[in-house]
């Protein structure tokens, strides 16, 4: 009748029950087995009840090497329990390691050795291990293996050092997911900025300023001048044939009194008649040609500021915070290249108001013409404000601040708090302005963010593309 040998590695002995505890003989499937423990095992266990770093194995390697040395005492063998036998080797195996192709420094293989050194006709070997090299070996060599079942082993060995570390860990894992996450993105949740500029335009020519003119001047034409001898007399129907009117027109002298006239006036119909004079056309005149000069240059003017306008472009940079907790004292900062100019005022280049024409003379009576002056009210242009400017009137959000240095104009901005899940605008809009189209292109954008509550400041760079309408 054979014996059945159960070879176990170090790592049994460490990590399972004690082996006292174990029933050998239901997981063997042996009435009788005899436990064997190899000489590289007690060495083990030896080094590892004093240098090992978790106390706990410590002090597992200390009680197994005290059970081993109740059972066997003076001797190499004895009674682990009722039927189990238990053998310490005295002395290494000897084989030749080189045919089996093991390493004497390897404590596994040494293991596995001690197996191979029993194994014979008149003995049945399975080493009992947790290592999946071994198994491989033992496969190799055609020796048996033998794994316990999980239910026997061991609660993970951890220290207080380790316990902290652990806690620690875990606590640093859930502040990381306590924390703001900041990126810079455009106005289409996209991490690339994008800039339309406006058709090419030029300047007008004089041939285009002379047609626009004309039109005008077809628009308002001037008023001819009348003939200045008895201008009002010699009208048809001006003044009637009647004795009266040419008694008045010849009675009022210096000399006459305000009632003289009064009833004079009274006997005629002079006050139903009216008339423009050639004062009111020469100044109206006058008026005329001073706005077609001002409207001219208003067409230079303006067509240069739309050139500069078609060239001044917003850009739509929004801050997001897809993170699992607001962000706290928030400071950004944006870097545009040096061949741009940036702006954050959108009304920088206003247009002017178009010229008003003079108000065409309306017909006086003949009698108010000659005793009143002509009063004009020059009424100044009212100006409002933009529908932006009325917003910011009435919003108290943070504003961001421009400023200079060595490698461009940096855009900043300040919040003191950011919700998580929300997208927050860099307000007001910076505008990028290109002096000519020869310098319209892409570019890069360089930016900072950081946050009270993050350990250190994102930066990095931002794409903007640049197209031509």
């Amino acid at each position: 009748m054979s014996n059945k040998y159960l070879i176990v590695d170090t790592n049994v002995l460490l990590h399972y029950q004690p082996i006292n505890q174990i029933n050998w003989s239901k997981i063997s499937g042996c009435e009788n087995p005899i436990i064997y423990v190899p000489l590289i095992v007690i060495e083990e266990l030896d080094k590892h009840k004093d240098q090992h770093r978790l106390a706990k194995m410590r002090e597992r390697a200390r009680k197994t090497l005290a059970l081993i040395d109740k059972v066997i005492g003076d001797k190499f063998s004895g009674d682990l329990r009722e039927g189990v036998q238990l053998i310490v080797e005295s002395v290494p195996p000897k084989v030749d390691w080189e045919e089996l192709k093991l390493e004497k420094n390897k404590p596994d293989h040494q293991v596995i050795a001690s197996a191979f050194a029993k194994n014979s006709d008149s003995n049945q070997v399975a080493v009992v291990h947790r290592d999946y090299t071994i198994k491989l070996t033992l496969r190799r060599l055609k020796l048996q293996s033998l794994e316990l079942p999980a239910e026997l082993l061991l609660e993970d060995a951890v220290d207080e050092s380790d316990r902290e570390i652990k806690t620690l860990r875990l606590e640093n894992e859930r502040l990381k997911s306590r924390l703001p996450k900041l990126c810079l993105e455009s106005g289409k949740n996209s991490n690339r900025g994008l800039i339309v500029v406006g058709p090419k335009l030029h300047p007008y020519s004089p041939t285009e300023l002379e047609d626009i003119l004309q039109r005008l001047r077809g628009k308002y034409p001037l008023m001819e001048m009348e003939n200045t001898q008895n201008e009002y007399l010699s009208r048809p129907g001006a003044i009637p044939s009647s004795t009266a009117s040419l008694t008045l027109s010849r009675g009022i002298t210096s000399m006459s009194t305000p009632k003289n006239i009064a009833d004079m006036l009274n006997k005629s119909d002079l006050l139903n008649k009216s008339v423009i004079t050639n004062e009111q056309r020469k100044h109206y005149n006058d008026e005329l040609y001073a706005f077609f000069e001002e409207y001219r240059n208003w067409l230079i003017q303006t067509r240069g500021i739309e050139i500069q306008r078609s060239l001044f472009r917003p850009l739509d940079l929004w801050i997001f915070n897809s993170g699992s907790c607001p962000a706290q004292d928030v400071d950004v900062k944006v870097r545009f290249p040096n061949f741009v100019s940036v702006s954050i005022d959108e009304n920088s280049l206003y247009l002017p108001p178009e010229p008003k024409p003079p108000e065409r003379p309306k017909p006086k009576n003949i009698f108010e013409s000659y005793l009143t002056p002509d009063f004009r009210t020059d009424l100044s242009s009212l100006h409002f404000r933009s529908l932006s400017d009325l917003n910011r009137l009435t919003n108290f959000q943070p504003e961001a601040s421009i400023y200079e240095d060595d490698r461009g104009t940096c855009v900043a901005m300040h919040w003191d708090n950011l919700k998580h899940g929300y997208r927050y605008q860099i307000s007001p809009i910076p505008h990028v302005q290109f002096e000519s189209y020869e310098f319209v292109k892409s570019f890069q954008l360089e930016y900072w963010i950081s946050a009270a509550n993050l350990s250190s400041a994102r930066e990095g760079t931002f794409n903007v593309e640049v197209r031509i309408d």
